[in-house]
């Protein structure tokens, strides 16, 4: 996906196994591992987005009552460092 060592790399995942293995693999490329607590909403998530220039954000498709394809990511605001967006789930 173009991640390179020292990359910063977001993740707003719940406690799965994938993100498990997303960390190990951000590890083992180099990256910058940027863990974002769930509870965080678009204004929270898009501040430490903004704060931090990640230029990749993992979120899961749905968290709780939680829809981040239809209520957080449409949210963000204008973030330019952030290249790519990964949705995990069904």
């Amino acid at each position: 996906m173009g991640a390179a060592p020292g990359d910063v790399i977001a993740m707003q995942m719940p406690n799965w196994l994938e993100t498990t293995l997303l960390t190990l693999a951000i590890f083992y490329a180099g990256g910058v591992v940027l863990p974002v607590v769930p509870i965080y909403g678009a204004k929270e998530l898009g501040f430490i987005l903004a704060q931090s220039k990640a230029r990749f954000l993992f979120v899961p498709d749905r968290w709780g009552k939680t829809d981040y394809l239809a209520d957080t990511l449409p949210r963000l605001g204008e973030l330019p460092h952030l290249e790519r967006i990964v949705v995990l789930g069904g």
